[in-house]
């Protein structure tokens, strides 16, 4: 039994190398593994690892803070004003998130994934409230970036 096990383990490590250059029936190759970023999220910001790419786009988000937090990515259109005026100005345009995790506690992480357009603003906007009520968002907790260029 156990001979049967490690020869269908071999069979399968030698069918996943060969997959390793993949092609679809058509003869189309695959599309490549999508890029994860690491989000990292304290009191009161996030950061990135590296810049977003356009395309299907793998998020980490990492709680290193001392509170909850619930990163909420937002896909921004152009007639919405940059984030930080947005979550605290008086006048705002409604926003629809598109991804994100729920409450991740300290030391929590959570991932999600995205097809993200380029030259498209995003934004990651935390929807928690400090133990008093205020919004993490409004203490500094968003973020905008477009796919391919280094986050504001």
């Amino acid at each position: 039994m156990a001979r049967a096990t490690t020869r269908r383990w071999a069979g399968l490590a030698a069918a996943a190398v060969a997959l390793g250059s993949c092609q679809t029936s058509s003869g189309r190759a695959l599309p490549a593994s999508p890029t994860v970023v690491t989000v990292t999220m304290t009191e009161f910001g996030y950061k990135l690892d590296r810049p977003v790419p356009p395309g299907y786009v793998i998020f980490r988000m990492v709680n290193a803070g001392q509170q909850t937090h619930e990163p909420n990515l937002i896909p921004l259109s152009e007639d919405v004003p940059p984030i930080d005026q947005q979550v605290r100005g008086d006048t705002r345009i409604a926003v629809s998130p598109s991804g994100g995790v729920v409450g991740r506690k300290p030391d929590q992480v959570g991932s999600f994934a995205a097809n993200l357009e380029s030259g498209q603003r995003y934004a990651f906007v935390c929807f928690a409230r400090t133990p008093d009520g205020q919004s993490h968002a409004k203490l500094g907790m968003a973020i905008e970036f477009r796919p391919g260029q280094k986050a504001k």
